[in-house]
């Protein structure tokens, strides 16, 4: 069974793997020999050529029950062509290899409904993207300053691959500096009506007339803001006016009643 990994296990892992098959430092990686430098250097891999129909006509294919890697013929032509998605989903199904995922994986456009929905289907696919991202542009052949159109250019990614890199690229300068990602303006919207309303907010920037000397209990988050009073948000009215009594809680605006 695969452990979860964090950003900082799955960095490691790409850069060993680039290590071994001694393309550590190569910025634009020949996805072909890679396959085969790991068929070479990595104990336990080898890859097969498999027709379209083989796959149910996905874009790539993972099966931890299979002794090998299945490359659909329409990827591995498009990794002779150096094309940018291809290059991206190969790093991906490789991914699913090295951190021993257990089960089967599609990878297509539109993924299936289960797919969608299972939390270890999710969380898998999750990894092996930025596994694939981390692998095909490495930190230390990265900048903060890269673009997405650089990390295009310099290491052959596709658009979302470029995508994923740099949103992490910019994780870790905010995390270098003890910075947050900043709120998306829908949260700080919702918090400034929040206030508007009387209630204090921690995680925006305190107006004049605000003190720190309420005493109030803390009763909800919304990403990493905190919003405290000692009522919490009637779903029905949208006001944080629905306060425990007995064992129920009442909205004091429009009479909701919620049991506990």
């Amino acid at each position: 069974m695969s452990d979860y990994y964090d950003a900082r296990e799955l960095k490691q892992i790409a850069l060993w793997l680039r290590e071994q098959i001694r393309m550590r430092d190569t910025r634009h990686l020949n996805m072909v020999e890679v396959l085969d430098r790991m068929r070479n250097c990595i104990p336990g891999f080898d890859y097969r050529r498999v027709q379209d129909s083989d796959v149910e006509k996905a874009e790539g294919l993972y099966d931890s029950a299979l002794s090998y890697l299945p490359i659909p013929d329409s990827m591995f032509e498009a990794l002779i062509r150096n094309g940018p998605r291809a290059r991206f989903t190969c790093a991906h199904e490789i991914g699913h290899w090295v951190l021993e995922h257990e089960g089967r994986r599609f990878r297509r456009l539109q993924r299936k409904a289960y797919e969608r929905s299972t939390p270890n289907i999710r969380r898998n696919e999750r990894e092996a993207e930025s596994f694939a991202a981390f692998f095909l542009a490495p930190d230390h052949l990265t900048s903060a300053s890269d673009s997405i159109s650089d990390l295009q250019r310099k290491f052959g990614l596709s658009r979302r691959a470029a995508e994923i890199r740099k949103s992490e690229l910019e994780a870790d300068a905010r995390r270098a500096k003890g910075e947050r990602r900043p709120l998306p303006n829908s949260i700080v919207d919702f918090l400034e009506q929040a206030r508007a309303k009387g209630y204090r907010v921690t995680s925006l920037p305190p107006k004049p007339q605000e003190t720190s000397q309420t005493e109030e209990k803390r009763v909800g988050t919304v990403g990493s803001a905190t919003v405290v009073e000692d009522k919490e948000i009637c779903i029905d009215c949208g006001n944080f006016t629905l306060r425990k009594m007995g064992l129920q809680m009442i909205c004091e605006t429009c009479g909701k009643r919620v049991a506990l």
